[in-house]
């Protein structure tokens, strides 16, 4: 489950990285006041990666009826909740510490 979900939220992730990385760049190679949008930007993404994962990973589910499916099979709701959350910290964390990174290098 939490291969299938992550392999699911591939491309958001992917643009949330790019999206990321590129305020990042935009940060410390402009002036004062375009580091300020860009920094703006820096913080539009990380806000967008939250919200968006919860609405692709959580609530289409509820919407395509597939958690009824999910617990028909043999998974407890401990093992669907920790993959759901697992899966939702990898995707966020990994744009996010990439672009505390790339700030402070």
């Amino acid at each position: 489950m939490f291969l299938k979900d992550l392999f699911l939220s591939r491309w958001p992730w992917f643009g949330y990285l790019v999206g990321g990385l590129l305020s990042v760049v935009l940060t410390c190679l402009l002036g004062k006041t375009l580091g300020f949008i860009a920094f703006i930007l820096i913080v539009t993404v990380t806000i967008a990666v939250g919200i968006h994962l919860i609405g692709l990973l959580l609530l289409g589910e509820s919407m395509e009826q597939t958690r009824n499916f999910v617990f028909s099979l043999p998974v407890s709701l401990l093992d669907y909740s920790v993959a759901k959350i697992t899966v939702m910290l990898t995707t966020f964390l990994i744009p996010w510490l990439a672009m505390l990174g790339a700030l402070f290098v």
